[in-house]
């Protein structure tokens, strides 16, 4: 009995020890650690977002990127001579030969094809920057330096060229005149990216994926030109060859025209789409090119473009 006893004695005094040892958090201290752990949380993945028609910029970013360009050259030129070149039965204009099988090349004494058909266009390749401000405005502004190939040619056509076929026949054939020119230009651009639909988010990182309307200047200045001025046989190229057995007769080769403007200046507007990730990232663009002088001094001879364009990225300073 009086070991019982002391057995209950001493199990007592350690679970007196125990509790002692033991002390529980307030629930206010809980709360608060739960509090501020969630605080701790939430601000780690907080999402700010600008979002729907005209979104705005939320943090200020500078991209630079390689730009190409491929375009197709509307030429505007009615009834020309320009001067320096040799005068030919009918005047020079821009008029489309919907034929282009008139305008291939061919091999001497061949009916197969040297070339195919020259057709207008242009290729560029540069650098572009682009400037996201944070201005509270629904605006970037992009600027691009390229190294531009135009090819325009303008097209004069003559019915009145006869010949006498295997049978003895006078026959009419069509000969085309042809003004080609090439050129080298250096263009500089400048202008206004507006978001028109889209978002801009910032969590740990930048990112957009946008609409954008672009507004902007165009300065070509000419690094080099060549014009040639040749004479093709149309509609009968497998029965009829000039006398050096092409179908091509070259007047004039690699001249520079005399009354070249060498500094141009124009205005694009286009459409286009673009997605950035922290400064890596694409933009696309439909553009058409307005001139506002042309390339003549002494005849109109304007050269508008429809610009399909494309931007890579690959990184941001800001």
């Amino acid at each position: 009995m009086i070991i019982m006893l002391i057995f209950i004695i001493i199990s007592s005094s350690t679970l007196n020890a125990q509790e002692r040892e033991w002390e529980p958090k307030s629930i206010e201290s809980l709360l608060v650690d739960t509090l501020e752990n969630k605080i701790e949380i939430d601000d780690e993945l907080i999402l700010n977002y600008s979002k729907g028609y005209f979104p705005i910029p939320l943090n200020t970013g500078f991209n630079i990127g390689v730009i190409f360009q491929r375009s197709y050259i509307l030429n505007e030129a009615q009834n020309i001579l320009p001067l320096g070149l040799i005068k030919t039965r009918n005047s020079y204009s821009s008029n489309s030969i919907s034929e282009t099988d008139y305008l291939d090349f061919k091999k001497k004494f061949s009916n197969d094809n040297e070339s195919s058909c020259i057709t207008n266009e242009s290729k560029s390749i540069g650098l572009e920057y682009k400037l996201t401000p944070s201005l509270e405005l629904p605006l970037q502004i992009r600027a691009s330096s390229l190294v531009t190939w135009n090819t325009g040619i303008l097209y004069s056509l003559d019915y009145s060229k006869s010949f006498l076929d295997y049978k003895n026949n006078t026959r009419k054939y069509l000969e085309i005149g042809n003004i080609l020119l090439e050129e080298t230009i250096l263009e500089f651009n400048l202008g206004l990216n507006i978001p028109i639909y889209g978002a801009f988010a910032n969590q740990s990182v930048n990112f957009s994926s946008l609409y954008t309307l672009y507004l902007g200047t165009n300065l070509s200045n000419i690094i080099s030109s060549k014009t040639n001025q040749f004479l093709q046989i149309g509609d009968v190229k497998n029965e009829l060859r000039f006398e050096n057995g092409f179908d091509t007769l070259h007047i004039i080769s690699d001249f520079e025209l005399p009354t070249l403007l060498k500094s141009r200046f124009g205005f694009e507007i286009g459409l286009g789409t673009s997605v950035d990730f922290d400064g890596y990232g694409f933009q696309l663009d439909l553009k058409y090119y307005i001139p506002l002088e042309s390339i003549l001094t002494e005849v109109y001879w304007k050269q508008s473009k429809i610009i399909f364009g494309s931007t890579i990225y690959f990184g941001g300073l800001l």
